[in-house]
């Protein structure tokens, strides 16, 4: 009886101890290594990877810390050391700064499943620096730059901070968020919104599938969603903006100096303009009205859902259209 109830037991233990142990198989697992190099500043940093999420800030060292960290989450075929070797991160310093290159042997077969293996480079370069990035599969972000930056991915967000020079991001697969830049910027996302703070240049703005918000522009403006609305606010350049999706309301606070056009296939226009705004405007909807609360000189038939005429005796070509919707012209 006794031999019987301590195995009876011991079973029992022995099943408990498999049961509280089972999810730490699925416990991530990790491996860290860091990198120094000295750098001049005005320099760049190259970054090609096949995949991973890249973190690049600044600091005030002519020095380039970096950081990479590889775990593995979930159920997985091969062990963790495998999956950290088969990752391969090569380093090389030029005249022209620093590269480096992250590959996944066997990318083909890596293609149908990367077996939980994650991996994040966190960079911190001097605040005088060019960035070059480009990852196949992970968000990019990037804060407190004097340079240009160019970051690309294929799968994953893109967030930038205070960027004092040209900005060129694009993603295949998630928004973008600019907080700040002193310099031109062209942005493109093909499946998110895209919203965007202070620019001192010009504007190049498009997603194929979500809307965009623009607060500060002190250059020209293009931009374009198939999928969404637009709210652009305190431009100072002409403006090019149309969506198929969705309404638009913009905010034109400086005289424009050529033809500009807004226009929308799912929503209504609302323009707000200075007292001293000059333009010749061509206003056509089909689903509502045309509303102009600044002195106008009307030219031609006033007809229900158009409007054609001078504004404080005319100026540059404004044309705004719609058919989903009607239009308002107010001043601020």
């Amino acid at each position: 009886m006794f031999r019987t109830r301590f195995w009876r037991k011991a079973s029992q233990c022995l099943w408990l101890s498999f049961v509280l142990l089972l999810p730490l198989a699925g416990f991530a697992q990790e491996e860290r290594s860091e990198k120094f190099f000295d750098v001049k500043p005005g320099g760049w940093l190259d970054l090609r990877a096949d995949f991973g999420a890249v973190e690049v800030q600044s600091w005030p060292k002519d020095e380039m810390k970096i950081e990479v960290t590889k775990w593995v989450e979930g159920r997985h075929r091969r062990s963790a050391k495998e999956l950290f070797e088969d990752y391969e991160i090569s380093y090389s310093q030029t005249a022209r700064g620093v590269s480096i290159i992250a590959e996944m042997r066997g990318m083909s077969s890596w293609r149908r499943s990367n077996d939980g293996l994650q991996v994040e480079f966190r960079i911190t370069v001097p605040q005088r620096y060019n960035l070059d990035l480009n990852t196949s599969g992970g968000s990019i972000g990037v804060d407190d730059l004097i340079g240009e930056a160019r970051v690309k991915t294929s799968g994953g967000s893109l967030t930038l901070g205070r960027i004092e020079g040209p900005v060129n991001a694009k993603t295949s697969g998630g928004g973008i968020e600019l907080r700040r830049c002193k310099g031109d910027l062209l942005a493109h996302t093909s499946g998110g919104g895209i919203d965007v703070g202070d620019v001192d240049g010009e504007v190049d703005v498009e997603t194929s599938g979500g809307s965009i918000s623009v607060n500060g522009a002190s250059g020209n403006l293009r931009a374009h969603t198939s999928g969404g609305g637009l709210s652009l606010s305190n431009l100072r350049g002409n403006v090019d903006a149309s969506t198929s999706g969705g309404s638009i309301e913009a905010e034109l606070l400086a005289p424009i100096s050529a033809p500009c056009e807004l226009s929308t296939s799912g929503g209504g226009i609302l323009v707000y303009v200075s007292k001293d705004f000059k333009a010749d405007l061509d206003a056509r909807c089909s689903g509502g009205d045309v509303h102009c609360d600044m002195p106008i000189t009307v030219q031609g038939a006033i007809g229900e859902g158009k409007l054609a005429g001078k504004i404080n005796g005319g100026g540059p070509l404004l044309t705004l259209r719609t058919s989903g919707g009607g239009i308002e012209l107010r001043q601020r």
